[in-house]
């Protein structure tokens, strides 16, 4: 397909392109890829295309690894576990201290983009918003006392300190809306003599239809269909399906679609490329590598209710190539004992008896091995996913089956999750392994997990994440 003739020209000049998410970056980075092999080149170098957030991040590192004694940027998590802490005094007005500082943090990233922050100098009439306020001047001082910074300040921090590095073009693809501290930052780099544009793209051709549907699943189908017509005429069209709420329809619309566009591909097991993809990621925990590793975390001190147990022994991400043996053990188990809700792993280990299977016999070495290393003391979080990983060796995870890119994609997201809990170390507060699981569960819950990219000819994804890209067609 055809780009925007401004953004084929800063490809051929070099210039620094920022999108305003990284899927925008991405298509463009591949879309730059394409042109180079078709221009006969085997390698080139690495183009400078970067989402906003990523650019100002990897200014800010250079920033810091320039000078000594630079604040630590603090990251999301760690952001919130300062929110929870400011939330103390009214501990007992706080229902869901988490969730709270997901809000507070919020709140201030919003003042800090709109340069808003000068208005917490006046008191608030609403008793919860008088709250945020004084929570907000503790969170200030606790971070210039400790040499932190939160995100939202970083393009102010930049604008103080400037750009060591200076773009001398940079064009701007996706953006619907600039905030008053993206503006002022950009401003700063062309009082500098750096060049700042926004790319134009313009429909060569607007042909709009409009279809009435008598429910849901009949516009997906009808869609479907659309779809299928559209790659039938132009199999190297680029389309794109934007869904307003894609998590509600996702499973509805990955049905249909690969029913009308791959019904070769009945099998759910198939491992045929479907030409659709979802750019939408999903919880990091609902994938089952890692709903595996926190059930088995958990096992270790507390009680799995039995269908979870059944579910473990069925994943094959135990030790040994032996899991199917282990299941039919379970439902054996299950058949001759009274269902007791919930086992722990000593009484299910005690259940299977003599039964000699590796599964078990790992299962029972990381039992041991949560004993033998105290695991009740209380630790620094980096401590604990230490020991959350050799616990999880020890119980044979993630099993010794090839399961193909997504779920090496998988493990690598899970390590990321891993330091990401590991970075709670910055503040030096020890906590137990509930707590510490809980935590670990709660950021499993929320990090999304999207695998890369195949560069499916038709993408399903949310309006924002469209913004900065082209279709050949497009269906809302």
């Amino acid at each position: 397909m055809r780009i925007a003739e401004e953004i084929e020209r800063s490809f051929g000049s070099g210039a620094t392109i920022l999108t305003a998410n990284a899927r925008a970056a991405r298509w463009l980075q591949r879309e730059y890829g394409l042109r180079q092999r078709e221009a006969g080149r085997r390698t080139w170098a690495t183009p400078p295309i970067e989402d906003w957030e990523t650019w100002l991040r990897r200014q800010w590192e250079e920033r810091a690894l320039a000078g000594p004694n630079a604040p630590l940027l603090l990251t999301s998590l760690q952001e919130r576990g300062v929110w929870t802490r400011m939330q103390r005094d009214d501990a007992e007005r706080v229902v869901s201290p988490a969730s709270m500082a997901a809000l507070a943090e919020s709140a201030y990233a919003l003042l800090s983009a709109y340069e808003a922050q000068s208005e917490r100098k006046y008191s608030w009439a609403k008793a919860d918003a008088e709250s945020f306020r004084q929570w907000a001047t503790e969170f200030d001082r606790e971070c210039a006392r400790r040499n932190w910074i939160p995100r939202a300040v970083l393009e102010a921090k930049l604008v103080e300190a400037g750009l060591l590095k200076l773009p001398e073009e940079v064009l701007l693809v996706g953006f619907d809306r600039i905030t008053p501290a993206q503006r002022r930052l950009l401003r700063a780099l062309q009082e500098q003599g750096a060049s700042v544009r926004t790319a134009e793209i313009a429909c060569a051709r607007r042909r709009r239809e409009f279809f009435r549907a008598a429910g849901l699943r009949e516009e997906i189908t009808a869609c479907a269909w659309r779809v299928r017509e559209w790659m039938g005429r132009n199999p190297e069209a680029r389309i794109g399906i934007l869904v307003p709420d894609l998590n509600a329809v996702r499973s509805e619309l990955e049905r249909i679609f690969r029913r009308v566009l791959m019904p070769q591909a009945d099998d759910i097991f198939s491992v045929q490329a479907m030409p659709f993809e979802f750019s939408l990621g999903q919880p990091l925990a609902g994938a089952p590598a890692v709903r595996a590793a926190l059930l088995l975390l958990r096992w270790l001190t507390g009680p799995l209710r039995e269908e979870e147990v059944s579910w473990l022994m069925l994943s094959g991400y135990l030790g040994g190539a032996e899991y199917l043996a282990a299941a039919k053990q379970d439902a054996k188990l299950r058949e001759s004992t009274p269902i007791s809700g919930e086992i722990t792993l000593a009484g299910f280990l005690g259940r299977a008896g003599g039964l000699r299977l590796g599964a078990f016999a790992k299962l029972d070495d990381a039992r041991r091995a949560a004993a033998a290393n105290r695991i009740d003391d209380l630790r620094l979080p980096g401590q604990w996913t230490e020991m959350a990983q050799h616990l999880l060796a020890k119980a044979g995870w993630p099993g010794t089956a090839e399961r193909g890119s997504i779920h090496f994609q998988t493990l690598r997201r899970w390590e990321r999750a891993l330091d990401e809990i590991a970075l709670l170390d910055f503040d030096g507060e020890r906590v137990g392994y509930g707590d510490f699981l809980r935590m670990l569960e709660a950021h499993a819950a929320e990090a999304i997990f999207s695998p890369e990219s195949r560069g499916a000819p038709v993408q399903v994804m949310g309006a924002l994440e469209a913004s900065g890209q082209q279709f050949d067609a497009a269906w809302f």
